[in-house]
């Protein structure tokens, strides 16, 4: 009985972690940081083809040392303080001059120091159609709701099953 309880158990752990990650991921972009990392979903295309609509970025949110072409995330005031991730195009006493890849002329503003949040570290373009449907209700449903809930029966079903084949084994001996 003890296995299948340690079996049963871990499997929960890993799921509530699966769990967290995904929602720290898609419903707390900006205030979820671990280590000094942060996740976000792309919201717009100004980075394709280097960053594709919803793919998964890490940014590295202290020790930054940037340069002429690293992929920054900051707080745009020009956009309602909302996050933007764009490359640097330029370095001046005014502030970082940035660029989306896909458009042809640098933004409008400058990025002051302080309103840089990181450095993008990581992208992960492959999982973008994944992320855009889990991102809606029904998506999100279909496709992290019913497969967990699905392993969760499965787990039931083996733990069951376990524990049945351990009780005949001893009404045998018995």
């Amino acid at each position: 009985m003890k296995i299948t309880n340690i079996i049963f158990n871990v499997t929960m752990v890993v799921l509530i972690l699966i769990i967290s990650i995904l929602l720290l991921c898609f419903r707390m972009n900006d205030k979820a940081s671990i280590f000094g990392y942060r996740a976000y979903v792309i919201d717009s295309e100004s980075m394709t083809p280097e960053i594709k609509l919803n793919a998964l970025v890490i940014v590295k949110t202290n020790n930054l040392k940037i340069k002429n072409g690293d992929i920054i995330a900051f707080r745009s005031p020009a956009m309602g303080n909302a996050v933007v991730i764009h490359r640097i195009s330029d370095i001046t006493e005014s502030g970082i001059i940035t660029k989306g890849d896909a458009v042809s002329e640098v933004d409008q503003y400058s990025v002051h120091p302080n309103e840089v949040i990181g450095l993008c570290v990581n992208v992960n373009n492959s999982i973008s159609n994944y992320i855009g449907k889990v991102r809606t209700v029904p998506g999100f449903i279909l496709l992290l709701l019913l497969p967990l809930i699905g392993i969760i029966i499965v787990v039931n079903a083996i733990v069951m099953m376990i524990s049945l084949n351990k009780k005949k084994k001893t009404k045998k001996k018995s």
